[in-house]
C-alpha cells in the first residue's frame, strides 16, 4: 500500500539511507511532505507538519485509499524530539555511534545543497546530554531555517500552500520516474513531459 500511495520508491531502501516523498491528490496538490527510512518493526516517516498541514491530516492523506489493506500506523512523536544537524559539506556518520548506542535513530538526508542528518532522539535524552555527546552547541531553529532558504528547500505550510501542485517544486528527490502508478502521477507526468511546470517556486 505504501508503495503505491506515495511519489517514490519505498523498495530497495537500504538500511543507512533515507529518501524523501510526497503525498499527492488525484489533481497533482500536494497533500504530505516527508522523509521515511527503514526501521526492525517497519518504515518510519518524519512528516512535516504546520498550522495548516497537521499531522492528523498528513495520517488522513496517506490512508484515503487504504480498503483492505493489512498497514497501521503509529505516531511516535510523543516519544522522540527531533534534531538536525547541516552543513554544505558531507557529514561524517562514523561520529554518531555513541548517539545509536544511546538509541538515537541517525538519518542522514540531503536536502538541496544541504547535507543533512535528522536524529530521532529519545524524549528521556535532555538537550544538554544531546550537545555533549555531540560536542556541538545546539542553535535555534532559525538558524537551520535561514540556510534551508539559501539552499532552495521548501517547507510544506511555508513555501508549500494547499493550492501547490507538486510539478511547482523541484521533484528531483521526491519522484521516482520508474516506480509505477500513485494519485497524481497523471499531472506530474504531463508537466514533465511539456518540458515545463505551469508556475514554479522561486528564490528571493
Amino acid at each position: 500500500y505504501f508503495q503505491g500511495r506515495i511519489t517514490q520508491d519505498a523498495r530497495g531502501l537500504g538500511e543507512a539511507e533515507s529518501r524523501q516523498a510526497l503525498i499527492l491528490s488525484p489533481q497533482g496538490k500536494i497533500e504530505g511532505k516527508f522523509s521515511f527510512s527503514k526501521v526492525a518493526e517497519g518504515t518510519l516517516l518524519l512528516a512535516e507538519v504546520s498550522d495548516s498541514y497537521s499531522l492528523l491530516n498528513f495520517i488522513s492523506s496517506l490512508f484515503r485509499f487504504k480498503v483492505a489493506d493489512d498497514v497501521v500506523a503509529t505516531d511516535k512523536s510523543s516519544e522522540l524530539d527531533v534534531y538536525t544537524l547541516f552543513s554544505f559539506e558531507s557529514l561524517d556518520h562514523t561520529k554518531f555511534e555513541n548517539l545509536i548506542s544511546l538509541g538515537v535513530i541517525v538519518r542522514p538526508l540531503k536536502r538541496a545543497n544541504l547535507f543533512c542528518a535528522d536524529l530521532l532522539v529519545p524524549n528521556t535524552i535532555s538537550a544538554e546530554e544531546l550537545s555533549k555527546h555531540l560536542t556541538l552547541a545546539l542553535s535555534s531553529y532559525n538558524d537551520f531555517d535561514l540556510q534551508r532558504i539559501k539552499a532552495g528547500y521548501p517547507l510544506l505550510g511555508r513555501d508549500i500552500s494547499d493550492s501547490t501542485v507538486a510539478p511547482d517544486i523541484d521533484l528531483t528527490d521526491y519522484v521516482s520516474f520508474k516506480k509505477g502508478c500513485y494519485a497524481g502521477q497523471e499531472v506530474v507526468e504531463m508537466s514533465i513531459a511539456r518540458g515545463r511546470p505551469n508556475r514554479a517556486l522561486a528564490k528571493l
